[in-house]
């Protein structure tokens, strides 16, 4: 029987309903929230604000970051009393990776190695998350639900990220499922399009009830 972590996690691209949906399942079930985006981390709000910004920036840096960032969310959350919820997991890294540093074979070469290294850490120590729901978002509904959060990053330079959120879509859409697949986990895929919040959070916890959750 393989190892288990105490946590669920909530995957898919901005603006598809994680957060959201963490906060809603965490509420519900009395399970801990846990962000992607902590509040008051400067170096990573100045990351996110360069990058939409099309401003100079090493994308490798920005892979580490964040790898070396969740590695230490899933050793911190995976053995609590309570479940823990993650918004967004390690495995898609490699999306924002294979578009950002496209350019940078080398690099990506490295995060690669360093990636799958750390996921195989990751399960091997501190175990399988219990559940990986996938938040699906079709274009249209994704370009909608940007402009409706309003994050100032993302707005005022939606057009000139539109290429890059379009094939980032792609590949999460087109994907995700594989990519959980090779490392043994199963997803709860939930299509999002044209549904509320409150129709998708009551389409997860039917489905973590299905696995005693």
């Amino acid at each position: 029987m393989r190892k288990e972590a105490n946590l669920i996690i909530i995957g898919g691209t901005i603006a598809a309903g994680k957060s959201t949906l963490v906060d809603g399942i965490s509420k519900r079930r009395g399970y801990y929230p846990v962000p992607e985006l902590r509040e008051g981390d400067e170096v990573q709000e100045i990351i996110l604000k360069k990058l939409y910004e099309g401003k100079r920036i090493h994308n490798a840096t920005i892979q580490f970051y964040f790898i070396a960032n969740r590695y230490k969310q899933y050793k911190d959350e995976s053995g609590g009393m309570i479940t823990s919820i993650l918004d967004r997991g390690i495995w898609e890294d490699w999306f924002f990776a294979l578009l950002l540093m496209a350019n940078e074979k080398r690099s990506y070469e490295h995060f690669k190695f360093l990636w799958k290294t750390t996921i195989k850490k990751i399960l091997d120590i501190y175990g399988y998350p219990k559940a990986y729901i996938y938040t699906k978002v079709g274009w249209e509904n994704f370009k909608e639900r940007v402009f409706l959060r309003n994050r100032n990053a993302e707005v005022a330079n939606f057009s000139q990220n539109e290429e890059y959120f379009r094939k980032l879509l792609n590949e999460y859409n087109n994907n995700f499922e594989s990519l959980l697949k090779e490392w043994d986990i199963e997803p709860i895929i939930i299509d999002t399009n044209n549904i509320n919040k409150d129709q998708v959070l009551e389409i997860a916890l039917k489905e973590l009830e299905k696995k005693g959750l």
